[in-house]
């Protein structure tokens, strides 16, 4: 009897090979691509409000933290890019809000500008982003296109 085990391996292993390369790994863009940088689309954001301990003055301040879930793009060669957003100091060094202040996020995707090996899979993109501390009131949250507004206080 003959031995076919060495022939799996080497037939398993070229397999493997040109799947991926066919394939693509979502995170192998080279730098000769030309890749394009854009606001991600924006699908849900969910507001995490706790109050802390912390006092300004005679104010209490609450905890604000969200959740931030988009699509990056249609494809495995679309990505997450940047997450930007002011970060003042002014709670020990701490992002400290007040009533009425708008809170604006950023995030940007990349992606393919012209034709390329991709999964063909969505690249989705869920991130937790602490805002800072907030005095009670009303505030706003822009992040992208998404906009909400929401209240911070003894009446949560």
């Amino acid at each position: 009897m003959k031995n076919v085990f060495p022939l799996k391996i080497v037939f398993l292993f070229v397999t493997t090979l040109v799947t991926i390369s066919f394939i693509g790994c979502g995170e192998d863009i080279t730098i000769d691509e030309d890749i394009a940088i854009f606001d991600m689309s924006i699908e849900h954001v969910d507001i995490s409000v706790s109050e802390t301990d912390k006092m300004v003055g005679s104010e209490p301040l609450f905890s604000v933290t969200v959740w931030v879930y988009g699509v990056a793009g249609p494809t495995t060669c679309y990505g997450h890019h940047e997450t930007d957003y002011l970060q003042r100091d002014d709670y020990a060094g701490q992002p400290l809000y007040r009533n009425g202040d708008i809170i604006d996020i950023s995030i940007s995707a990349f992606g393919p500008t012209g034709p390329a090996f991709c999964g063909d899979a969505v690249t989705f993109h869920d991130e937790a982003i602490f805002v800072g501390f907030c005095v009670p009131g009303e505030y706003t949250l822009h992040v992208n296109d998404f906009t909400q507004t929401f209240r911070v206080g003894s009446d949560l």
